[in-house]
């Protein structure tokens, strides 16, 4: 068992977490495929806000000091997001994010 909560199952070592480098390569890859210039940390820090508020039902107070926002005014546009993620689900601009060992299991059980 890792002592992480994710782990990378293409990493050299079994039950690895991923490095940030992986993690921005894989970021950077599928931002490219959606038309997308966000920088990881920022992008999700916004994903985790949207769904905070949005999926969750944190009240924005709530997320300003789970999020350490010094102003409320900062947390604001996070409540405004859904209609703007459906109108992307919507488009099509929904990119899986899946491991190369996962892509290759669910070809080879097709």
């Amino acid at each position: 068992i890792s002592p992480y909560l994710f782990v990378f199952p293409d990493g050299k070592k079994e039950g690895c977490h991923y490095t940030i480098v992986t993690l921005e390569r894989i970021w950077k890859k599928a931002c490219e495929q959606v038309g997308e210039d966000i920088p990881l940390y920022q992008g999700t820090k916004h994903s985790t806000a949207s769904q905070m508020i949005n999926e969750l039902h944190y009240s924005q107070s709530e997320l300003q000091m789970a999020g350490d926002w010094a102003r409320l005014e900062s947390v604001k546009k996070y409540g405004k997001v859904e209609v703007s993620a459906r109108r992307a689900l919507l488009e099509g601009k929904v990119v899986s994010l899946g491991t190369k060992s996962a892509r290759i299991q669910k070809n080879n059980s097709q």
